[in-house]
Formats: C-alpha cells, structure tokens, sequence
C-alpha cells in the first residue's frame, strides 16, 4: 500500500524543472521571433500605401516627361494626410516615393521607392526600386538614400530586400 501511495504523490521536484526550463526554452525563442514578425508586418503596411503614390509619379511622368517634384506636382494629398497605423507620412521627392515609418520601439526610419527610367525606351514604363536595390543595367534612378535612413534588411518584405 505505501509504494502505490508514492505513486499517486504528483510530480517531483525535478521534474518541474524540468518543465520550466523547457518553457523557458522555448520562450526564449519565440519572443524575439514574434518581435521580428510583428516589425515586418509594421514595414509591410508600406507596400499597401505605395501604389497610389507610385502611379501618380508615373502618369505625372507619362503626361509631362519628368518626375513630379513634390506631392502637390504629382496630384497627391500633403505629406502630413497620409497616416496609418505605422506611417506616419508619404512624401514624392524628384519622383521618389518616401514613407516615413514608425514601428514597434524602433526609431523613425524611411521606406524609398525609387523610379528607373529606361535610357534606351524613355517612354517605357517606370521601374519601381525598393530602398537600396541595385538599378538595373540600360536604367537611370535617383541615387539610394543613406543606409541609416532605412530599416534593416530583415525587417523588409522580400519584394524590397
């Protein structure tokens, strides 16, 4: 009778250790990986903001041949009207479309759309390039902006990295 009574005692002291140390683990795991995600999603919000601005650089430039300067030459509402819940404000600048980003804890960074011209076609479609990427050989864009102006590649949707 006293072995079967040991037996229905619960767990050991080791074994709930045992227990917290695995969910501190795995804890320790997934709370930076929930922070990573939910920056991204905070940067991503960028991607639904840029085409109205995108497209109204591009027919600014295919009715007058040049980039709008500003938000008003490109027929857009002032930099301040554009707000979300993670941008705080859109700005065209020589054609660039800049979104100005506040996510999480991390300090106010910017998100650049830059349009590549087509030497050799210069009525063919603007090209669209996220932050630093590279321009493509035969096109001409307005210079990547500074790297602490951006965010971290790794917070970036895969269309900008």
């Amino acid at each position: 009778m006293d072995r079967t009574r040991q037996g229905e005692r619960g767990f050991t002291l080791i074994e709930l250790m045992l227990v917290v140390a695995i969910i501190g683990v795995l804890a320790a795991i997934a709370v930076p990986a929930y922070n990573d995600y939910t920056i991204r999603t905070g940067f991503a919000e960028a991607l639904t903001f840029a085409p109205v601005a995108k497209e109204a650089v591009a027919e600014h430039y295919d009715h007058h041949g040049r980039l709008p300067a500003d938000n008003a030459a490109a027929g857009l509402q002032p930099p301040e009207a554009w707000r979300g819940r993670n941008v705080a404000a859109l700005r065209v600048a020589q054609g660039t479309v800049e979104l100005d980003m506040k996510v999480g804890g991390l300090p106010k960074r910017t998100v650049f759309f830059r349009p590549a011209r087509n030497k050799a076609n210069p009525t063919a479609p603007l090209v669209w390039l996220c932050n630093a990427v590279a321009t493509p050989a035969g096109y001409e864009a307005a210079p990547a902006p500074a790297a602490s102006l951006m965010p971290d590649r790794k917070y970036m949707p895969a269309s900008c990295r």
